[in-house]
């Protein structure tokens, strides 16, 4: 009985029941994203595993990571099983090393491992075979300890852990958090794997680090060190922590844990650039220019991306050097250049590179790399880059190509007479049956070539002054009436300009900028326009910071209804849509703050939760009092944005709200600090100075002042 399916309809766990339940004998394959794993059923129970032919089960290294054996002691044994075919059991046993039940107790943990990993499957396909086993595919030591599991328990252990392992993962997130002890008394009650993971946690190894140290089963490690944590012995390091003993490790001297570390923080800051550049200065200090290239690479394709491009030049030239055996980073330089670099640098590094791939025998990838060269405008008239663009192809056998660049770097070298003839022969060469092509290589070697282009030159510069004298005259005129039109417009809006109401004449200017697109004074209409845009920008920008939204609207809706160019239409769209929200609020501001106050207008105000709004909430939160201030504390609250910390702190240190505005204070605050970054401490750089000064007063607000350090900066 044969059958197959995907596990997306059928789960595992109901594969293998099928399988007990009609005690079935035969292979079952599972093929998923991480590869192929075989279950060996006879009669209904598992009876072997593997990964693949020739590959069987991990048991040595987890005889030594569980310390059954040391490698010392496996290594002989396994040289001394060589030269017999005893399996490994039988060899360790009669050396005295471990017995046949320890052997066979490893090799069932290591069967469970991989079935519970195996079950958490939920994409892949399966086949059951019946019958034997495929050859190659289950190991001899699996067959000779006669392995037999019942799929049961099994299954049972593995839903165990699948519930265990949610828990888990809400406190370690991957292989690369960090934990660190705490300052707390450990219990007695601890049991063996509890008390292993807690003595090897030193605030720098990694969970995958701990899981490789300490001899007990993957699973048991991460639930111990979750249970850690619940107890309150250990807690996970923030990125801000790793980075603060990295640059400790640094003072130290000690850069090999300062890499360690800093590879740490990078784990959950990918994107901070000046941590990969701290981490390249040090490894290149260790010697370790491989992977400072690595990280130098990365750096390069950051800056590609981002807003600093010509970076990734520099970025990826140094990873260049520092690796030079590696082509895949010399393809990178060359993208970089062809991108951001300067032509020239472009062709030297390309045909660079395209030597090193003909050496390798990539000829393909060179021929590739000098054609997106010679393509480059600033490039294609480079005869040394055509050449060697021509010869890779003749090596390639495409000749009718290789022929067609000789050609084509004939015609850009045409003054070069000798330089010519030698390309359009080698042309011939590839192509002996060109009659077109040897009558040109006649006519340059008698001098009737040079003669017909003199020629062909003097009526062109006849006809070129003739046009030249023509099209000066008209472009003259076109200049004079554009500037013409732009003073006329200047002069009929003046008073309106002056007043920072420039709408009309940004109409008249786009006028100019349409009609005189071409010339020098229709170029200066249209950035007279964007500035003139601008300065409406600014006008309405400082009519929002004077609370006057309504005059912000009008001068943005004139202006908006004057310009048609897009990137201007957006930039006013945004901005009218915040003065539209800052006119709502103000309106509910004043309400909430009226005598008697509108009952409903404070909620309505603290479900204002746009970011727009958030200069707008900041701007009022300290100057209001009463129910208008607690519904913008929620406002803010509910952003959770770090610029709002400054104000916060100044509110919570005063202490001049009553208990609902101060819990909405801490808040803001705690989950401020709760999600500190090396951008929000920068932000707060002179709230935090004037709290530590205000921490050192005698007075009763430097309790208070001490508390948001606490809550900003876990102290």
């Amino acid at each position: 009985m044969s059958f197959s399916g995907d596990l997306k309809g059928i789960g595992l766990p109901d594969v293998l029941q099928n399988l007990q339940a009609n005690r079935l004998t035969g292979t079952l394959r599972v093929e998923g994203r991480p590869g192929a794993r075989y279950v060996e059923i006879t009669q209904g129970a598992i009876t072997g595993f593997s990964l693949g032919p020739n590959k069987g089960l991990p048991l040595n290294e987890h005889l030594v990571h569980r310390r059954f054996v040391t490698r010392d002691q496996l290594k002989a044994a396994l040289d001394k099983r060589r030269g017999s075919r005893k399996p490994l059991r039988v060899v360790l046993a009669q050396g005295g090393v471990l017995d046949e039940d320890g052997f066979r107790l490893a090799l069932r943990e290591v069967m469970c491992e991989q079935l519970c990993d195996l079950l958490g499957w939920s994409e892949a396909t399966f086949a059951f075979t019946d019958g034997p086993a495929p050859a190659r595919v289950f190991d001899s030591e699996q067959r000779s300890a006669e392995m037999r599991l019942e799929i049961g328990p099994v299954l049972m252990e593995s839903a165990r852990r699948i519930d265990e392992l949610q828990r888990i993962g809400n406190v370690i997130g991957s292989d690369c958090d960090v934990f660190v002890r705490l300052d707390v008394e450990a219990t007695d009650d601890l049991d063996e794997v509890a008390a292993a993971v807690l003595d090897e946690i030193d605030g720098r190894s990694d969970v995958g680090t701990l899981v490789r140290r300490v001899p007990y089963l993957r699973f048991d490690v991460l639930k111990a060190l979750a249970q850690l944590v619940s107890d309150g012995l250990v807690r996970p390091c923030g990125g801000v922590e790793i980075e603060a003993m990295a640059a400790r490790a640094l003072a130290d001297g000690d850069d090999e844990g300062a890499v360690v570390l800093l590879g740490r923080a990078l784990d959950r800051e990918r994107n901070n650039q000046s941590l990969r550049q701290r981490l390249v200065e040090v490894l290149l200090r260790l010697g370790r220019n491989v992977e400072a290239a690595n990280e130098l690479a990365l750096l390069g394709y950051a800056a590609s991306k981002g807003d600093d491009p010509v970076d990734a030049v520099d970025y990826y030239a140094r990873a260049s050097e520092l690796a030079p055996d590696d082509v895949t980073l010399a393809e990178r330089y060359v993208e970089a250049l062809e991108a951001h670099g300067e032509p020239e640098d472009h062709g030297v590094a390309a045909q660079a590179l395209a030597d090193r791939l003909l050496a390798a025998g990539l000829a393909e990838r060179a021929a590739a790399v000098l054609t997106r060269a010679c393509g480059r405008p600033e490039l294609r008239a480079d005869l040394t880059l055509l050449g060697r663009l021509a010869e890779t192809e003749e090596q390639l056998g495409h000749t009718q190509r290789a022929a067609e660049l000789w050609r084509g770097a004939a015609d850009l070298g045409r003054d070069d007479v000798p330089g010519a003839l030698q390309m359009l022969r080698r042309a011939a060469r590839l192509q002996p049956g060109d009659h077109a092509l040897a009558r040109r290589i006649v006519q340059l070697e008698t001098g009737y070539a040079a003669r017909a282009r003199r020629r062909r030159r003097r009526l062109l510069s006849l006809a070129a002054a003739a046009c030249c004298s023509g099209v000066l005259a008209t472009a003259g005129i076109t200049e004079f009436l554009a500037a013409r039109a732009v003073i006329a417009t200047f002069e009929s809006n003046l008073d309106e300009v002056a007043r920072g109401v420039p709408a009309a004449a940004v109409v008249g200017l786009e006028n100019v900028r349409s009609g005189f697109a071409w010339t020098g004074t229709g170029r200066t209409a249209e950035r007279l326009v964007a500035r003139l845009v601008e300065l409406q920008v600014r006008a309405a920008q400082d009519a929002l910071a004077a609370d006057d939204p309504a005059a912000a609207i009008s001068g943005l809706e004139r202006l908006q209804s004057n310009t048609d160019r897009r990137d201007q239409q957006r930039r006013l769209e945004a901005l009218l849509h915040q003065a539209h929200l800052e006119r709502h609020a103000q309106e509910l501001l004043a309400a909430a703050t009226a005598v008697p106050p509108l009952a409903s207008a404070a909620g309505e105000l603290a479900r204002l939760v746009d970011p727009e709004l958030l200069t707008f909430h900041l701007r009022h939160v300290e100057r209001v009092r009463g129910e208008a201030r607690t519904a913008l504390l929620k406002a803010l609250r509910a952003l959770d944005d770090p610029r709002a910390v400054p104000a916060a702190a100044r509110l919570y240190v005063a202490g001049d709200g009553d208990v609902a505005q101060t819990e909405l204070v801490r808040g803001i605050l705690q989950a401020a600090g709760k999600r500190r970054s090396t951008e929000s401490l920068e932000l707060w750089g002179p709230t935090l100075t004037e709290l530590q000064h205000r921490a050192r007063d005698a007075d009763a607000t430097a309790e208070r002042a001490r508390q948001v350090l606490d809550w900003l900066l876990g102290m």
